[in-house]
């Protein structure tokens, strides 16, 4: 259960646009606050040209991706719901593509190229827009 009113996080996953992942600490730091109504309201700052995915996961082994997708520097906020959950665990997933530099064209792109674009996956068939194998390949 989150206890404290302000909790910070770091965003420890990579996952290039070359499909190699290390788990090397962002310099991004996310910041969350308990908003009191069922929610705590994250943020961080965003780097250009990079597209964010939000995870969560109630136990640190099985994470469910945020329908939700975010691009480039600037700030990035997102609420995601405390109620019902005793523990829960945030991090974010990114992909640099030097070819990528609209949030649409980030959620029109393919980055695990199994036919179906970022953005059906994460909105729509609630799979994993990294991993070929999530679905449609």
């Amino acid at each position: 259960m989150i206890t404290r009113s302000r909790l910070t996080a770091y965003a420890v996953t990579l996952l290039s646009s070359s499909s190699f992942a290390t788990a090397e600490p962002l310099p991004e730091q996310m910041t969350f606050v308990l908003t009191g109504l069922g929610f705590a309201s994250s943020d961080w700052p965003g780097v250009a040209k990079r597209t964010y995915f939000y995870q969560t996961s109630p136990d640190l082994l099985n994470w469910t991706f945020a329908p939700w997708m975010a691009f480039g520097d600037g700030g990035h906020h997102y609420d995601v719901a405390t109620s019902g959950t005793q523990k829960l665990f945030v991090r974010l997933n990114y992909v640099d593509d030097t070819a990528v530099t609209t949030l649409q064209q980030a959620r029109d792109a393919d980055f695990d190229q199994d036919g179906i674009p970022n953005s059906n996956e994460v909105e729509t068939l609630f799979t994993n827009p990294l991993s070929k194998t999530s679905a449609g390949g």
